[in-house]
């Protein structure tokens, strides 16, 4: 079975932002158990994934718009998950999502 040109870019997308929703999601949850300089590191590490993304995903629409047409559900999910408005969200309620406190 040969695989479509359409088929292999789904593959790839799906699973690179399956990647940086699950990096992301962990960068956030490990900073718990860290010491104060660690745990805030972690949490900008994963604004900036979450940043650099949705500027990828920008130039992907301005130069490439087949792909997030393509892959739009994926785009949605990442944008729900992982966009650097949610890490911002999860990081000001951080005990509300982990039930931990952010060491100081």
């Amino acid at each position: 079975m040969k695989l479509t040109k359409e088929l292999k870019i789904k593959i790839i997308y799906t699973s690179l932002i399956v990647i940086l929703i699950a990096n992301i999601w962990k960068l956030m949850y490990k900073a718990q158990f860290m010491e104060y300089d660690d745990n805030w590191g972690n949490l900008i590490v994963a604004f900036v994934i979450a940043l650099c993304t949705n500027i990828i995903i920008a130039l992907l629409w301005f130069k490439m718009r087949y792909i997030i047409k393509l892959c739009k559900w994926q785009t949605v999910l990442f944008f729900i998950l992982a966009s650097p408005i949610t890490v911002a969200v999860v990081v000001l309620n951080y005990h509300f999502f982990f039930g931990a406190i952010i060491k100081n």
